[in-house]
């Protein structure tokens, strides 16, 4: 899990306008760091202090924002 965070980058602009819009329109709380990472196939939240959701980068450029949405609310719950 350290090697994860470590290797964890900060959504840019872009990815954090769209990861705020779908938590606004579903009412959810911003007490998870969603983060992405190029060294991860798949979607993972795991506990480091805190909730983190890691999404793999690929996911921001090849992924549709309607599928993106379901993503990360199955990882939200």
């Amino acid at each position: 899990l350290k090697y994860l965070k470590k290797q964890s980058l900060y959504l840019n602009e872009n990815e954090k306008n769209k990861i705020d819009t779908i938590l606004f329109n579903h009412q959810y709380k911003k007490n998870i760091v969603i983060r992405k990472a190029e060294t991860i196939q798949s979607p993972i939240t795991f506990w480091y202090g805190k909730y983190i959701i890691l999404i793999p980068s690929s996911y921001f450029k090849s992924v549709i924002d309607k599928r993106l949405k379901y993503i990360i609310l199955h990882e939200y719950a």
